[in-house]
């Protein structure tokens, strides 16, 4: 997360979708959000950010974008004015549901520290190490936990200690969040190397394999760049997380996002099918 992101178009999404998936509706009580901001130092010579234009006043966007989450969108349009475009703003003003616990300690690498020495690099990840301990003692009493680096879960070209590592999060540093019957939202950039379904489930797949969570799905936000949220549910969390999540996609939202397949759940459906085929007597589908 950059602070210059603050009320864009990309931002608009997330807040929408945290404050539709953790508030209280109809069948259910509200889910304390903690969110891990990752913030890191603002960069120049992208376009990355500068996407605000959904919050003028014009017809068409009242109802692209104001119908969706009237509080939400009324709500960014002062902060945009005033220049406002923080994290803390964001904070102070409300603008996520009410109990919500913000770890905004940023997550940057001192000047002192270089990667070139295994000493710097022992230092880095100890640095590292400590950031993540106080974030996760900071959101102990929370239900569900987003994290929001810049481009989502590691990859392999980048190491934690790299450069370019606070831009990501490592699944050692998700997985005991939901060992603490945490749900978690994440973050997920989406590159040029295969299609988005592809990496969307790829990602689905470690996370499962990591937490053992039985249900996990994505929430495809199709505003800015391509982006989507991974939701992996406790079991505690999971019908609750799901209903919101097709609701959200069933009304206004569903301009903007939408539920990819589940290819695994699918997999697992059409598997039992075939049992149950087998069973009868049937012949299965070449």
């Amino acid at each position: 997360m950059q602070n210059r992101y603050c009320c864009d178009q990309g931002d608009f999404g997330k807040y929408g979708l945290l404050r539709c998936l953790c508030d209280a509706d109809a069948h259910g009580e509200a889910l304390r959000l903690g969110l891990l901001w990752y913030l890191v130092p603002d960069e120049a010579g992208s376009s990355d950010g500068k996407h605000t234009s959904y919050l003028r006043d014009t017809v068409r966007n009242r109802r692209e974008y104001r119908e969706c989450d009237p509080e939400l969108w009324e709500s960014l349009k002062p902060l945009l004015k005033c220049g406002r475009r923080n994290i803390r703003a964001i904070q102070e003003e409300g603008i996520l549901p009410p109990g919500t616990v913000f770890f905004e300690e940023p997550l940057a690498w001192p000047a002192n520290l270089r990667a070139n020495t295994s000493a710097g690099r022992k230092a880095l990840l100890e640095h590292r190490e400590k950031w993540w301990q106080r974030g996760f003692d900071r959101t102990e009493g929370c239900q569900v936990i987003n994290f929001d680096p810049d481009n989502g879960l590691e990859v392999e070209s980048v190491p934690r200690y790299g450069c370019k590592g606070p831009k990501y999060v490592f699944m050692d540093e998700v997985v005991p969040f939901y060992k603490r019957g945490q749900s978690l939202v994440v973050y997920q950039h989406i590159n040029h190397s295969k299609p988005a379904t592809e990496q969307v489930e790829d990602r689905l797949k470690q996370l499962r394999e990591a937490t053992g969570a039985g249900s996990a799905f994505a929430m495809h936000y199709h505003r800015g760049t391509a982006r989507f949220y991974l939701v992996i549910p406790t079991e505690k969390h999971a019908e609750t997380l799901q209903r919101r999540a097709r609701q959200m996609c069933e009304g206004p939202w569903a301009r903007h996002f939408t539920l990819p397949p589940n290819r695994a759940k699918i997999a697992i459906i059409e598997e039992k099918r075939s049992i149950k085929s087998l069973r009868n007597g049937q012949d299965l589908p070449g």
